[in-house]
């Protein structure tokens, strides 16, 4: 399996906004720094978008981190720095 990269966390954010009608219609990378809350992802959204990453890549959230990480591009980040931890040991 490939390390997430934010191309690939941007199109689950997406996938998980077009399930909620609250969430900006079309997220795109140059969305990477915007505030997910501001993109429009409440918790009820984010722990939607963490059960999608758990399922593709393997890697738990917790909700400290959809709490601690508001952007895109930080989520990523996280994202990639959990799933390489969790494929080296």
């Amino acid at each position: 399996m490939k390390t997430p990269e934010l191309t690939d966390i941007v199109s689950l954010l997406a996938e998980t906004g077009d399930q909620d009608n609250s969430v900006q219609a079309e997220l795109t990378i140059k969305d990477a720094d915007k505030s997910l809350e501001e993109l429009g992802f409440d918790s009820l959204a984010l722990f939607n978008f963490a059960i999608l990453v758990e399922k593709e890549y393997d890697v738990h959230l917790s909700f400290d981190d959809l709490m601690n990480y508001r952007t895109i591009s930080s989520l990523s980040d996280a994202i990639q720095h959990l799933f390489i931890s969790k494929s080296q040991g």
